[in-house]
């Protein structure tokens, strides 16, 4: 195929004279190899451009050119005239190790690392990297010839083949790849990419980012019911096996079989009382329709990773409910009420019930949830060490202890405290929840919190303790840290990711955790707004959003980091080697 060559014609205006114009050629190629790569899809499009010999700037008209590489994976571009341009490159299965920068996320400049990254965005997950290359050139008139090399990291392959709960090929069944991520620490699973079956039960999942995925196969049978497993052909993701894909390789041979055994849950919930489920509304017919009651179900281990699709069950609707496709295991069993409003403009509250329930290879029956008002918990924050608050940015964030998936708005929120520190929140009773802050002012941070005159700041606040108020107290004896990061070669990193992690005794405690953010003037990393006292430094070449936050994932690192004070009002210097993390995953 023969590459699309563009001239773009000048016509400022009369008043201008001519310029010379150049043009940009280059190879797209194959990270670590010199294969090209054909039809590539070039963009090109003017960041700044000049339009007089004397080298004014200004922003003359300029449409976005577009051309494709051919098979020798070359592309070129002429009649451009001088500037400053951006380049973007991309194609179905093929990523870049790039990181995004700046407001719109642009990873400028080319890759060199040749190592699989543990995150390569594929554009389903927050904390995945771009899948389009994008780099910037400029053009002078004493240069106006630019050949450039673009390299992308060419996706992976995982094949094999699935038998449902009978023995029978899973034909037209769902295949299913999903990555690890963390909430605050709390191991999740997010669908990657997916295929169906064939006739014969195969499947082929292609132009995979290279990385670690679960595969899960999940069908409904006749009766509606969800069936589902994970390779190698276990029925929870607390026991699959991650496949590692690697760049331009297939793994072959992902078979399994998916267990029978999916149970029911079927129960009621009782509204107490009942005046809190709002009016009544009626259908057309005259009968009354049900409250709006939403399930969900998650694992009583909080350490095992939450797959949302077969977990988060959301079948039941009104005071009864029917739940199907339960895996055995122990759950906890959350109805949450979202009431009618008596009119357009009322606004109300949630209210929640939970239970646990175990779940073995027989249906339940009869389980009953009762829904109760939360309980209404006060607050205030306070400033000490000449901190000032502002009090229309703080946000406080209340979240269970133990996780929740999914983000219910009843189980987890924020609020925003009134201009004299106050606020209030609606909790269950019998559960702890975490209180993190944000949004705090330059150089402060939270150091402790109390409810009922006791420490909660490691714990969390309790339901238990009625209407004891809570204390959150913020210090502007705040510390810095300052660090440069180096790899092996003793050369400078700029796109680490470098992460304080707290002293173990405080490693529940999510206000202590804090990543750095990158000073290109400086070219140090910085963290402001650190609670004094002990802490662990690490700089990674990549890992998961909020993992350092997990036992299991950082205990093959908690050797590798650099131990440091943090001391009020002081800024800690530290050199921190870069530790590769390659695919280590955050699992028991």
């Amino acid at each position: 195929m023969k590459a699309w060559v563009l001239s773009i014609g000048l016509a400022l205006s009369l008043q201008i004279a001519p310029i010379e114009t150049g043009s940009i050629s280059g190879v797209v190629i194959e990270s670590n190899t010199s294969s090209p790569i054909p039809d590539v899809a070039i963009e090109i499009y003017a960041l700044h451009m000049q339009d007089r010999r004397d080298a004014k700037p200004s922003s003359p008209p300029f449409k976005t050119i577009y051309t494709t590489t051919d098979d020798r994976g070359r592309f070129e571009v002429r009649g451009l005239p001088p500037g400053r341009y951006q380049i973007q490159c991309q194609r179905a299965g093929f990523y870049t190790t790039e990181k995004p920068t700046g407001d719109e996320g642009l990873g400028i400049g080319i890759s060199t690392s040749g190592r699989p990254p543990l995150n390569v965005w594929t554009g389903k997950s927050p904390s995945r990297y771009e899948g389009s290359l994008k780099t910037e050139v400029s053009l002078e008139t004493k240069q106006p010839t630019k050949e450039l090399t673009l390299s992308l990291l060419s996706g992976g392959v995982v094949s094999g083949r699935v038998l449902d709960a009978g023995g029978q090929p899973l034909a037209g069944g769902k295949i299913t790849a999903l990555g690890l991520d963390y909430e605050q620490g709390f191991p999740f699973l997010y669908e990657v990419d997916s295929v169906a079956a064939d006739e014969r039960g195969n499947f082929r999942l292609w132009g995979m980012a290279p990385g670690s995925y679960y595969i899960r196969a999940d069908y409904r049978n006749s009766q509606d019911q969800l069936h589902f497993s994970y390779f190698p052909g276990v029925p929870s993701a607390a026991e699959a096996a991650s496949i590692t894909v690697a760049s331009g390789a297939e793994y072959r041979g992902a078979n399994f079989n998916i267990q029978p055994g999916v149970s029911k849950i079927r129960g009621t919930a009782a509204i107490t009382p009942a005046s809190l489920a709002g009016p009544t509304k009626f259908y057309p017919d005259g009968k009354p329709r049900p409250s709006d009651v939403r399930y969900f179900l998650t694992p009583l281990d909080s350490r095992a990773a939450v797959d949302p699709l077969v977990v988060a069950a959301t079948q039941g609707y009104g005071e009864r409910f029917e739940l199907r496709g339960v895996r055995p295991g122990n759950y906890v069993l959350y109805a949450v009420l979202h009431p009618e409003p008596s009119s357009d403009s009322d606004e109300t509250a949630n209210y929640v019930g939970r239970t646990t329930v175990s779940v073995g290879s027989q249906d339940l029956e009869n389980i009953s949830i009762s829904i109760a008002a939360q309980d209404e918990i006060h607050g205030r924050v306070v400033a000490v060490d000449g901190a000032r608050l502002e009090n229309e940015k703080l946000a406080i964030r209340w979240r269970l202890k133990a996780g929740v998936f999914p983000e219910e708005e009843a189980l987890q929120s924020w609020t925003t405290p009134d201009t004299d520190g106050t606020f209030s929140l609606h909790i269950l009773s019998g559960v702890r929840y975490d209180l993190t802050v944000s949004e705090l002012p330059p150089g402060t941070a939270v150091v402790e919190i109390r409810q009922g005159g006791t420490s909660a700041f490691d714990d969390g606040i309790s339901g238990d303790r009625g209407s004891m108020p809570v204390e959150v107290v913020i210090s502007g004896a705040a510390g810095k840290v300052a660090a440069n990061v180096v790899d092996a070669k003793q050369q400078a990193v700029t796109n680490a990711v470098v992460a304080l992690v707290p002293a173990k005794e405080h490693q529940m405690n999510p206000n202590l955790y804090h990543r750095a953010k990158f000073d290109e003037a400086s070219g140090q990393y910085f963290i402001e707004g650190i609670a004094p006292g002990e802490y662990t430094l690490f700089a990674w070449d990549s890992i998961p959003n909020d993992a350092e936050y997990n036992a299991a994932f950082m205990r093959e690192f908690e050797e590798r980091g650099i131990r440091v004070t943090i001391r009020a009002k002081e800024t800690t210097n530290v050199s921190l080697p870069l530790i590769v993390a390659g695919n280590a995953a955050g699992r028991d």
